[in-house]
């Protein structure tokens, strides 16, 4: 589970589905104040966000992205991609044993900064770490700490790419998988 010490409103502002299209803001319903917003990554590849999300007034649900299931991921598997605003809250808590902590002081300050989640198997970070080259085939600039889950690698890549014109002013998150929507209410699946 990852969860995010900012707090305010969630929105969805697009979402790109298989059988419906490209989906903005304007043809979702839903959307609501989350005061800890945090998204679980389920191991049956069901990964839910806190943002309530439909296609209709009446089948409004939690987020719930489909993807792997997380005993199938063996190579790398981009799980989220998160931009960050350009201004980050200062911790008052000092960092301990279990936080991942990424050195962005020598980043160009006029960049706008990413962290890539990727999940992978043991053997495959193993590999990674051998190389000095970047992880993200799309990076100028980047630094990455592993969290070990079992047989599994969380990988953190906080990150430049070179594809970035601007710097965002808020978070924005992307989760690639496919979206499941919620019934319309009183429906029996």
């Amino acid at each position: 589970m990852l969860s995010f010490r900012e707090s305010g409103t969630q929105k969805i502002y697009r979402i790109f589905d298989k059988h419906f299209g490209d989906l903005d803001h304007k043809k979702l319903f839903g959307g609501n104040v989350v005061p800890n917003p945090k998204i679980n990554f389920h191991r049956s590849g069901q990964y839910k966000l806190s943002v309530m999300v439909g296609r209709s007034e009446d089948s409004v649900d939690r987020c719930t992205v489909l993807g792997k299931s997380l005993d199938q991921i063996t190579k790398p598997e981009r799980m989220l991609e998160i931009l960050l605003p350009n201004r980050l809250r200062i911790s008052n808590k000092s960092p301990c044993d279990r936080d991942i902590v990424l050195d962005a002081s020598s980043f160009p300050a006029a960049k706008q900064l990413r962290c890539t989640v990727l999940c992978m198997a043991k053997g495959c970070f193993e590999e990674f770490t051998k190389h000095n080259g970047c992880i993200v085939d799309t990076s100028e600039m980047e630094t990455y700490q592993g969290l070990e889950d079992g047989k599994m690698i969380w990988t953190f890549v906080l990150r430049v790419s070179r594809n970035d014109t601007q710097v965002s002013k808020q978070y924005f998150f992307f989760m690639p998988g496919t979206v499941r929507w919620g019934n319309k209410i009183g429906t029996i699946i």
